[in-house]
């Protein structure tokens, strides 16, 4: 490593060369010492560690989206999310991903979005000042893909305008370069039911007052929908940005020869490892995915155990529940 990079100092952006990050070892030290540093501040004089465990307030959020694109919602635990979710509001009006983190925009117009739901109106104070922060941060449009799919679950964003994510990943071998056991745990339990979902595409439609039209920058325009190219043509953005619209035509075109195939082992591999489990990846985001699947596919016929509990852990009614399953999958468990 040379003088140049080794005195460079820690605001210097990282630059890509050849497909690896310039200077990545000097700059995974620093973080690790800072990340010790911060971890020895914290430690109790007896000598253990003591903080509350929480999230952010996109679990709310993704709660009461999904309770109303499956027709269960709760007025009392809805307007028990809405609480948590007006107190963790920034004062500049968006929402953070974690606590006193800046405003992010994708949890941002969850959270605005499900406020929308849960009956509150454009007009009031929270929802002004949420909207104001979002039109800065981009809008709609600068959401993460995942906020972008369950945006389409209610009819707030267009399914050939996310990126794709097609369940014939699942059929890519293991010496392949890229594979689902290329990524990590979490990621996978995250990403195969969500490849479930973008082939099944399920859809609510809800009230026009209930749209959030009014965070998309210049309007709702399908094309300022899609991910923007690299200025720099022959960039790896672009190369992927191209896949992408391969794989979306071949959507739009119904080429699809290996989608049963790939649908029967997506499914397989995610209810075998909701059997006798208490969640998916035990995070919820892998826990409501497939909860969508129940409701979107014939999932719930095949297994109705494994479903059921995926659904309950969301909170949907426990009469869904098969008489045959065994009395631990049965427990209602409520979480608000």
């Amino acid at each position: 490593m040379d003088d140049s990079s080794s005195t460079a100092p820690p605001s210097t952006p990282p630059q890509l060369r050849f497909g690896k990050i310039d200077d990545l070892a000097s700059r995974v030290s620093t973080a690790i010492d800072g990340a010790r540093n911060w971890l020895f501040s914290q430690q109790h004089e007896d000598g253990y560690w003591c903080g509350e465990l929480e999230a952010d307030s996109t679990l709310e959020s993704d709660y009461i989206l999904l309770h109303t694109l499956l027709g269960t919602g709760n007025p009392e635990r809805f307007q028990k999310c809405v609480t948590y979710i007006l107190r963790h509001q920034n004062e500049d009006g968006g929402w953070p991903i974690y606590n006193g983190g800046p405003s992010n925009i994708s949890a941002s117009v969850k959270a605005y979005f499900s406020l929308k739901l849960a009956g509150y109106k454009p007009d009031h104070p929270a929802l002004e000042r949420a909207r104001t922060q979002i039109l800065d941060l981009g809008g709609v449009t600068k959401v993460n893909t995942f906020t972008k799919i369950y945006l389409c679950f209610l009819g707030q964003y267009d399914y050939d305008a996310v990126p794709a994510i097609p369940p014939e990943i699942v059929l890519f071998p293991n010496w392949f370069w890229f594979n689902i056991y290329e990524i990590s745990s979490w990621s996978r339990a995250i990403l195969v039911p969500l490849s479930i979902v973008y082939a099944k595409k399920p859809f609510k439609k809800i009230p026009d007052e209930l749209a959030i039209d009014e965070l998309f920058v210049g309007g709702r325009d399908k094309s300022r929908m899609r991910l923007e190219w690299s200025e720099k043509l022959v960039s790896w953005r672009n190369f992927f940005l191209v896949l992408d619209r391969l794989v979306h035509w071949f959507e739009a075109v119904h080429i699809r020869p290996l989608r049963s195939i790939a649908l029967t082992k997506a499914e397989k591999w995610m209810l075998e490892r909701l059997e006798m489990s208490d969640g998916l990846g035990a995070i919820y985001p892998a826990m409501l995915n497939p909860s969508t699947n129940s409701k979107s596919s014939e999932l719930k016929r095949k297994t109705p155990s494994a479903c059921s509990r995926a659904n309950l852990r969301s909170g949907t009614p426990p009469t869904r529940f098969s008489r045959s399953a065994k009395p631990a999958c049965r427990r209602t468990i409520r979480e608000w």
